[in-house]
């Protein structure tokens, strides 16, 4: 699989953005859980907040993962 920085970062949201649609349920979530590959880290480098931060602005819950 072989994929740029802002390909990676609009995958990101686009799955954010799939969870809150796809949340057909009556509760409210109280916290998202996410896992990422332990490269990922290695690849953003300096920009791997960013990926993070956008994860979690775009579900507004707080967000936890590895």
């Amino acid at each position: 699989m072989d994929s740029g920085k802002e390909d990676q970062m609009d995958a990101a949201q686009t799955v954010s953005s799939a969870a809150i649609a796809d949340g057909h349920t009556e509760f409210e979530a109280a916290g998202a859980l996410a896992f990422d590959c332990v490269c990922q880290a290695a690849i953003w480098g300096d920009d791997f907040d960013n990926a993070v931060n956008t994860m979690a602005t775009e579900l507004e819950i707080p967000l936890a993962g590895m």
